[in-house]
């Protein structure tokens, strides 16, 4: 079994997920600032369910058609991509009432598989107070195991906090960073930046820190359940919502 924090040799090349590299295979779906400034948690969520291939069918089965059906059928709030893929999976907000949280509206669809398959495909854990190594050191083990990766950051100015996901696709032990797709920089771009363990040193600023990560195993077979066919119609972290799930190692 791997286990959480080990150490991880400097490797000489950035390490990415399954099937992508420099050039290919990422996915970046952006806002278009029009009912969706605040939904970078549902474009994190769209390209890792894209990504990871836990798609609804022929209609929603890209990251922008992923996208265009979570601003269908959420307010533009903030939250966070564990909520938004668990609302894919399920067709349950667990923020329902939360102030300050997206809240469904109109037809609150999604729920194109259940509980039990998201609890059997998901892994969630904190970042807060872990070192720069540990933190590599976890997403090196996911990276390895096929998870696809949606990361949470988040800032504080004159004590007040930004929140904003972003999605990872590649790591560089060597140099320090993290490799990702970005909804509110415009491109459809994989960019890189360097984590020191206390901020994204050049990221928009710098300041930002990385909170927690979020993953979603590579569908084998991820078929909608029939019922659900029929059906088609700046974010906060959770705490205490989820159980660590731990990863097994190969």
């Amino acid at each position: 079994m791997l286990l959480l924090g080990s150490f991880v040799p400097a490797m000489a090349a950035p390490i990415f997920v399954s099937g992508v590299s420099l050039s290919s295979g990422w996915l970046d779906v952006n806002k278009t600032y029009v009912d969706d400034s605040n939904l970078c948690w549902a474009a994190s969520s769209s390209n890792l369910l894209a990504y990871t291939g836990w798609t609804g069918g022929a209609s929603l089965d890209t990251t922008a058609e992923i996208f265009a059906d979570f601003k269908t059928h959420w307010t533009n709030q903030g939250g966070h991509p564990y909520v938004g893929t668990y609302w894919w999976f399920t067709g349950t907000n667990m923020m329902a009432g939360q102030t300050g949280w997206a809240q469904l509206e109109g037809t609150a669809q999604a729920g194109l598989y259940d509980a039990a398959t998201f609890d059997d495909n998901y892994f969630y854990d904190s970042f807060k107070g872990d070192s720069a190594a540990t933190v590599f050191s976890e997403l090196l083990q996911l990276i390895d195991q096929d998870y696809g990766l949606a990361l949470s950051i988040e800032k504080y100015v004159n004590d007040v906090r930004y929140g904003h996901s972003i999605t990872l696709w590649g790591i560089d032990t060597a140099t320090g960073s993290i490799y990702i797709t970005d909804s509110d920089d415009g491109v459809t771009a994989l960019k890189s930046y360097h984590y020191s363990g206390l901020s994204l040193t050049d990221y928009f600023g710098g300041g930002w820190s990385l909170t927690d990560v979020t993953g979603l195993e590579l569908a084998v077979s991820a078929v909608p359940e029939p019922a659900s066919l029929l059906l088609f119609g700046v974010g906060g972290i959770v705490m205490g919502l989820v159980r660590r799930k731990g990863i097994v190692g190969s």
